[in-house]
């Protein structure tokens, strides 16, 4: 089946029912989480939800966890903005305390795609189980859970693991076709973020096709330190196209992604932020040999990889002394 193009629709709860019934007769599949940073397993078990339904809704659990223990570095709305983008997602509804039932009966009939480790709460598993007309196991990925990440961070044994099938139902490559002006941006993308999904939306503005030039893990090394990347380039790939505004990754392993640029021939690159004329003097000197120019847009503050990454190791160090 294949997945959309736009971005997923963010249902308030009682407006469950009405997405609902306008989706038809089709199966629906239900995914149920936290869903506070994209990694291999949430991925993964949103690939395998879109292989069970024509439409796929996300149930995310709010601030309060929905009786998870895991406490979420970003706050639901940042949540839901980020699993918006995914090409495998139709809808979002936050799953809040005490709206728990309504909301899954609204959904009903509906295919729940169990992870195993969704909620540690009873009544919350209840409900999605009891308002679903067939429950799937989806395969657990060892290692791949959030917790599981936060460890590898806290004890530097990175990039992580990826565990044997872990890209058994990943995103396909889009066909690219002629397009008028395609667009370019370089960078790590390491832990995808609320910034970066705004600079690439707004990258994309800039032409009809988005393509996403990636450092190598080697290259992340030189440039951030023997602690990064966390995700290696494979999962950071996929990671990118699993979003709606991606049409193509490739990797490179230079300093600078020249040889990227000279074999796609971009109309536009755009950087994020503002850069010395001198860190962009190459890249706008060989794009001007074909026509092409360089563009800015602007960071969004507050949001990095790196930050995300102090947060959650204090989460880490909270969980421990706590």
């Amino acid at each position: 089946m294949e997945s959309r193009r736009g971005m997923a629709t963010i249902l308030a709860p009682d407006a469950v029912g009405s997405w609902r019934r306008a989706a038809g007769s089709g199966p629906v599949a239900v995914v149920a989480g936290i869903f506070d940073i994209l990694h291999p397993g949430n991925l993964r078990i949103l690939r395998e939800a879109r292989s069970h339904g024509s439409r796929v809704c996300v149930l995310l659990a709010g601030d309060e966890g929905c009786g998870s223990d895991e406490v979420p570095v970003h706050k639901a709305p940042e949540r839901a903005e980020m699993i918006a983008h995914l090409r495998d997602v139709d809808a979002i509804a936050l799953l809040t305390q005490g709206k728990i039932d309504a909301i899954t009966t609204a959904l009903s009939p509906y295919v729940f795609i169990d992870s195993g480790d969704t909620f540690t709460a009873t009544p919350c598993l209840e409900a999605l189980h009891r308002n679903a007309a067939r429950v799937v196991k989806a395969p657990h990925l060892p290692g791949c859970d959030t917790r599981d990440i936060h460890a590898r961070m806290a004890a530097n044994r990175l990039p992580i693991q990826l565990p044997l099938g872990w890209d058994a139902l990943a995103s396909r490559d889009p066909i690219i076709g002629p397009a008028d002006a395609i667009v370019t941006v370089n960078g790590c993308f390491d832990i995808l973020h609320i910034g970066q999904l705004r600079f690439l939306a707004q990258a994309r503005a800039f032409g009809d096709r988005l393509h996403v030039l990636i450092n190598s893990d080697a290259s992340v090394r030189r440039y951030k330190g023997a602690t990064r990347p966390v995700f290696p380039a494979a999962f950071r790939r996929l990671a990118l196209l699993s979003l709606t505004l991606v049409e193509a990754v490739d990797v490179f392993d230079e300093d600078e992604p020249l040889a990227a640029l000279a074999r796609i021939r971009p109309a536009v690159h755009v950087k994020g932020g503002t850069f010395e004329e001198e860190r962009v003097r190459h890249e706008r000197e060989l794009l001007a040999t074909w026509g092409g120019r360089l563009d800015f847009c602007p960071l969004v503050d507050g949001y990095s990889t790196t930050s995300y990454i102090a947060k959650a190791l204090g989460l880490v160090t909270l969980d421990r002394t706590g």
